[in-house]
């Protein structure tokens, strides 16, 4: 029924600029918006830009929305099926947007508002490579905004580029024998309550290269998120997609240094 629609130039008396009308063929109603201009042939111009853009389904009328609701509307339809990291991230985004361009609408998210963004953040002091993070999870939520006819279009994000001569050295070192057997030797001041669990604790995480969060979570529980597998040949770290950063299951190999110390007695610490 696109075909159906006709713009028409039409003059108010009341108004200096011409209007575009036309009559929506799936609700009957007059649907017209100001030419923005009083000239007669220009106004005939973007009556027929605009009559193309109806046709061919490509004209899409400014969300009113605002902010607040499409920041509920995400998090309440998107959000439950990411992962939790991911959540808090897009959170985070929503955050700084808040924060530096305080837009009132959803249709405030143009180009020149999201530079504007990354602009007031590299000087809050925020570095390239965090900012990149942040507007790598932001163009999803725009596309989403696009596809929910929220926004007319996507709009450009220059992601930062690398500086050049930046050092490419590792930003830190694995810690000596020397500096792990002085770290050993401090638990007892520190921790008063089964130092013994705390120097376990510091012997494999120098020996298994895991972070903290996934040392603790470590059980010999076939079902938990990250286990140790004994039914190989040789000790296995298994890990469920749901802790796993591509959301794949894995099964990967482990140092035999490491295999040795979880079989001894279990004293591991708990929190």
């Amino acid at each position: 029924m696109s075909e159906e629609i006709k713009v028409h130039v039409v003059k108010y008396p009341d108004r200096a600029n011409l209007v575009l009308r036309y009559l929506d063929p799936l609700t009957g109603k007059q649907v017209q918006k100001s030419a923005r201009t009083a000239n007669r042939r220009a106004a005939e111009r973007a009556a027929g830009a605009w009559q193309a853009e109806l046709r061919e389904g490509r004209y899409r009328k400014l969300s009113r929305m605002t902010w607040g609701e499409f920041r509920e509307k995400y998090k309440t339809e998107v959000l439950p099926g990411l992962s939790e990291g991911t959540g808090d991230c897009k959170a985070s985004v929503f955050n700084y947007i808040e924060s530096t361009i305080n837009p009132q609408r959803v249709a405030e998210l143009t180009t020149a508002k999201l530079s504007e963004f990354q602009s007031k953040l590299r000087i809050a002091g925020m570095k390239d490579t965090t900012l990149a993070v942040h507007l790598a999870h932001l163009k999803p939520v725009l596309k989403w905004a696009v596809r929910q006819g929220y926004l007319r279009t996507v709009s450009d994000i220059d992601m930062p580029k690398r500086a050049r001569g930046v050092s490419q050295a590792m930003r830190g070192r694995p810690i000596t024998g020397e500096e792990l057997d002085r770290m050993i030797e401090k638990v007892p001041e520190k921790r008063k309550r089964e130092p013994e669990k705390w120097q376990q604790l510091l012997r494999g995480l120098n020996l298994s290269g895991l972070r903290l969060g996934e040392a603790l979570a470590l059980s010999w529980e076939d079902d938990a998120p990250i286990s140790v597998c004994t039914a190989g040949k040789y000790p296995a770290l298994r890990i469920q997609a749901e802790a796993e950063k591509a959301h794949r299951d894995r099964l990967l190999p482990i140092a035999p240094e490491f295999a040795e110390l979880l079989c001894r007695p279990r004293t591991w610490a708990t929190c």
